[in-house]
């Protein structure tokens, strides 16, 4: 048996991918000064129970220990739910140049044909002049449409394309032809999941120099050719507790987002069903619970488990920009 569990707020290690279209931005504009010699920083896994790239805790008591292995030890003291392994996979992406066209499958298709089911979402941090992104199909479009546009690498024209700027969040489901255009700096939170199937890499090659995998066939068989909708989200109404903004951003069976505006100390309770990621968009975070309590630089991420259903924030730096991401309650 595990000792008890000790109530902390953690942070943890990030785990960097080097992808052919990742950038630089990641240690030059959050402020990582340890990390590890790569060609380029295309994301940086901030939460992850994944085996392709493991949170290990960065300091405190657990320190060293990964995130698997607190899940296996006390999954309810850090999700407030009965799991052995955490839901979610919190990354950063830096994307200097295209992402893939790509699809990965809903709960559904995964049971049907394999693989790990991922609904995702992606808050823009930053988006350079006419960024945009591609998600979801224009009218019209049919299996035998989109194989003919792969044949004549015209899949592009098939996609709804989106300008985005700061603040903007698209929602992604399973099942949703998607893809992130040039000079965009995301969070993006999602199923715990490593599965994508690449349908169209801009007859580019990766970073060995060779062109990247193709997954077509396991594509086609997921691709939601129904869905036409906009992935834009819009903000719910905000509430106003104190000086302080709370809106919600996202909220799926599978996880919520809050977008928060602190301009002064916000106490925190709820029922311990579920644990709050915190990531600081901009300005300094302090985080407090009963025992301890920890400084969040802006463009970093901390976890505070189910055990603590109660803790303070406040703003250190002027005002401080902070997304809240939870689970939605277990009867949604």
């Amino acid at each position: 048996m595990p000792p008890p569990f000790q109530p902390d707020i953690l942070t943890f290690l990030p785990v960097y991918k080097p992808y052919v279209w990742g950038g630089t931005r990641l240690p030059e504009r959050l402020g990582r000064t340890s990390t590890p010699d790569l060609p380029c920083y295309a994301e940086s896994w901030e939460l992850s129970d994944h085996p392709d790239g493991m949170s290990a805790v960065a300091s405190g008591p657990y320190a060293g220990q990964t995130l698997h292995a607190l899940m296996h030890d006390y999954g309810r003291a850090m999700t407030g739910r009965d799991a052995t392994s955490f839901p979610l996979l919190i990354k950063i992406l830096d994307a200097a140049d295209r992402l893939s066209v790509q699809v990965h499958p809903d709960n559904d298709s995964a049971r049907r044909h394999g693989g790990e089911a991922k609904t995702e979402c992606w808050y823009i941090l930053e988006a350079e002049p006419d960024a945009s992104v591609w998600a979801g199909l224009q009218p019209g479009v049919t299996p035998d449409t989109f194989r003919a546009a792969l044949d004549m690498g015209t899949i592009p024209d098939l996609l709804r394309q989106i300008p985005v700027t700061r603040g903007d969040l698209l929602f992604i489901p399973g099942g949703r032809v998607h893809a992130v255009g040039a000079g965009c700096l995301i969070l993006e939170v999602q199923q715990s999941s490593n599965t994508t199937y690449r349908v169209f890499d801009w007859n580019r090659t990766g970073i060995d120099g060779k062109p990247r995998d193709l997954h077509i066939d396991q594509a086609m068989r997921i691709i939601q050719w129904n869905d036409t909708a906009s992935a834009l989200t819009t903000p719910g109404p905000e509430q106003s507790p104190g000086a302080n903004r709370i809106r919600d951003r996202v909220a799926c069976p599978y996880f919520k987002m809050e977008e928060l505006t602190l301009h002064e100390p916000l106490n925190v309770r709820h029922a311990g069903d579920t644990f709050h990621a915190l990531f600081t968009i901009s300005g300094g975070l302090h985080i407090r619970g009963s025992e301890i309590e920890i400084d969040l630089p802006a463009g970093t991420t901390a976890l505070v488990p189910a055990a603590i259903p109660a803790y303070t924030i406040r703003p250190t730096q002027g005002i401080a920009e902070v997304l809240r991401i939870s689970l939605p309650p277990e009867n949604h």
